[in-house]
């Protein structure tokens, strides 16, 4: 990712990351869509929070018995994730400078990070994901959908501060493409509606997502 983009995304996320935490906690908007990966998963094993947060998502893997592996961009959410989950390993660093070992995971979970990445960079982060998952495992991607990408200035949820992020907005097709390429055999996809809808500014309240199940 360029410079810019990337270090304008992490900054936003360093200077929320209390707030957030906070406010991802109380709400656990994925905690549906996280019980039914559990059980198609199946038994519990070694899962990535890929772009953990204030590992959110991970305190409920690690409650159903998954061993947990959060990896995120922003050395304060990290902070937050530490503080606040018990038997988890949360690692800070570059998505494309991933390094984790072949066949290391039975399932990756991804939800709301991807699109911080620019569509040049996620087919070679997706190979690095590819890589480290077990054959037959398993994998949930969601991200933001609309056209284009861009940096722009919002108000960030449950905090009420505004922060400049860059995104990029996916089709379903053109998501559900990138991820056949990097090798990945996609069992779903749908596009939803944000979960958080009543939450949003008026403005923002049409948001969609790109949710897709897949397996290696």
């Amino acid at each position: 990712m360029e410079a810019d983009k990337y270090l304008v995304t992490q900054a936003a996320y360093n200077s929320v990351a209390k707030g957030y935490a906070g406010n991802a906690y109380a709400k656990q908007w994925m905690k549906g869509y996280l019980a039914d990966f559990c059980v198609w998963v199946g038994q519990p094993g070694k899962v990535l929070d890929l772009g953990c947060g204030p590992g959110h998502d991970a305190a409920l893997f690690v409650a159903r018995g998954f061993q947990v592996t959060g990896f995120d961009f922003s050395a304060k959410m990290i902070i937050e994730a530490q503080k606040r989950v018990l038997g988890a390993r949360f690692v800070q660093g570059d998505f494309r400078e991933m390094d984790f070992p072949n066949d290391e995971f039975d399932a990756v979970w991804s939800v709301g990070s991807l699109h911080h990445l620019p569509k040049s960079d996620l087919p070679e982060i997706l190979q690095k994901v590819y890589w480290c998952l077990k054959s037959g495992g398993y994998m949930f991607i969601a991200v933001k959908g609309g056209e284009g990408e861009m940096i722009a200035t919002g108000e960030q949820i449950g905090v009420g501060t505004k922060v400049r992020k860059f995104w990029s907005y996916w089709q379903p097709k053109e998501f559900v493409k990138v991820i056949g390429q990097a090798g990945f055999r996609v069992v779903k996809q749908a596009h939803t509606e944000s979960m958080r809808k009543k939450e949003l500014p008026q403005d923002k309240r049409n948001e969609w997502w790109v949710n897709v199940w897949c397996r290696k």
